[in-house]
């Protein structure tokens, strides 16, 4: 580890940033620090922009990684600098790269830069959402609002199901002093989205329990099978108190070779605690417990649950 970054071993930090700045896993002691100063933070980013100048990247792969655990670390302003001092492995015609250096950029209220990268990300990947809303925000926060209406109808066309578009969506109507139910509901109909009809029924003031449901049902009966679809299709069961249906679904996508994500384990856990079926709650709430992308919080409202529903089995055993 060089003089110039031994006092920065403490400073949580990624692998390629560690790399670049040459600390050792041996001597990397960032994942004991809980907390950053403020003062911390300002003085590793003058540190950085020093060390910069005499420290080039040698690709632009290199370039992507350090600019992403950057912009992780909060550190956009450092992002831009360093791409602006290695010009010379910077291509502009990787998404991710285009993405971060954007987000970087918004970040610093450096609105031309960042809609020059959005697009030319868009350009890059025209399926990808992102661009979409992030040029979207950028011209309705500039008053450009017929501009940003032309972004979002593309928006749409391309991410019919990305709930950010539909909300930029509503924003725009709201604007425009046009009626945001019927239009999104109209909108939805056109382009066949299923969000759209979920966004709408989370508007329509006259909106009861079933009414989500009553939404999404035609477009399972009609194969749509997207973990994205499924997580809102059996949230909205649950809101139903259609509980009996959401076991089915999850079976039917086991069956299927589909890997199901944390939120669908948990709706079918908490559908078996609905319907007081305990041992079915206990088996998939330990499984769920397990998976590592549940988050902290869930896994404890969880751990509370499972507590609670095993003493209640345990007494009632003891009862008879």
């Amino acid at each position: 580890m060089t003089s110039e970054a031994i006092s920065w071993a403490k400073y949580p930090m990624g692998p390629n940033m560690r790399n670049w700045l040459k600390i050792t896993d041996k001597d990397y002691l960032g994942q004991m620090t809980e907390a950053i100063l403020p003062s911390e933070k300002s003085n590793f980013l003058d540190f950085l922009l020093m060390y910069s100048q005499d420290h080039s990247i040698a690709s632009e792969l290199e370039l992507v990684e350090l600019a992403d655990e950057l912009l992780a670390m909060d550190l956009p302003l450092m992002v831009l600098k360093l791409i602006d001092n290695n010009l010379e492995v910077w291509s502009r015609n990787d998404f991710r790269a285009l993405h971060t250096e954007g987000l970087s950029s918004m970040y610093c209220g450096e609105l031309g830069r960042a809609e020059y990268c959005f697009k030319l990300a868009q350009e890059v990947a025209p399926i990808e959402p992102a661009p979409y809303v992030n040029l979207v925000q950028i011209m309705q926060q500039d008053e450009r609002w017929q501009e940003s209406y032309q972004w979002l109808e593309a928006g749409l066309k391309s991410n019919p199901n990305h709930f950010p578009i539909w909300e930029l969506y509503y924003a725009y109507l709201t604007h425009k002093k046009l009626e945001p139910l019927s239009e999104i509901f109209k909108k939805a109909k056109e382009i066949n989205s299923w969000a759209g009809h979920s966004f709408f029924a989370d508007l329509d003031p006259d909106a009861n329990k079933q009414t989500k449901a009553s939404h999404l049902d035609p477009f399972y009966k009609t194969g749509e099978r997207t973990i994205a679809f499924l997580v809102e299709y059996t949230g909205a069961l649950g809101q139903a108190e259609e509980f009996e249906k959401i076991p089915m679904i999850i079976w039917e996508m086991e069956k299927s070779g589909m890997k199901l994500d944390w939120q669908l384990s948990l709706h079918l856990a908490q559908a078996h605690l609905a319907m007081n079926q305990h041992p079915a709650f206990l088996k998939a709430s330990e499984k769920l417990i397990h998976d590592t992308s549940l988050p902290i919080h869930i896994k404890e409202e969880l751990n509370v649950l499972i507590k609670e529903v095993k003493e209640e089995e345990n007494n009632e055993a003891l009862s008879h």
